[in-house]
């Protein structure tokens, strides 16, 4: 179980910090690392001139300008078009946003939620 009440020697105060605390200077965080890899031409990785032809034309681009990112789009179109659910909500929460979720707010039944819209943000927090 973890110590909730630490002694004072254990603490950490402005003098009594971790050593080597953080990222070593000048490394790159993983998603900036993706982002470089997705900007690689995919020429390079894709060897199937037919599938770099599709790719070519969804995108209307040159081959030689299709990314690793344009690849992984088009596939990912792909397995939704083929009934992958996961993808075909992927695809559409992408386009169209998430579908609304509804909460349900309720109090108890001695000390029932009261809830006034109609009140400005002001007074509402000059109650709690």
């Amino acid at each position: 179980m973890a110590n909730f009440d630490p002694s004072e020697e254990t603490r950490f105060t402005s003098e009594n910090q971790p050593k080597n605390k953080g990222p070593k200077k000048g490394s790159r965080h993983i998603s900036t690392i993706f982002k470089s890899l997705l900007d690689c031409k995919a020429n390079r990785v894709i060897k199937s001139e037919e599938q770099l032809e599709l790719i070519s034309q969804a995108f209307k681009k040159d081959k030689k300008n299709i990314t690793i990112e344009d690849v992984m789009s088009f596939n990912a179109f792909n397995r939704a078009i083929k009934g992958d659910y996961k993808f075909h909500k992927d695809v559409l929460d992408r386009v169209y946003g998430q579908a609304k979720q509804q909460m349900e707010l309720s109090g108890d039944k001695e000390n029932p939620l009261n809830l006034n819209l109609n009140k400005p943000i002001e007074e509402l927090l000059k109650d709690l």
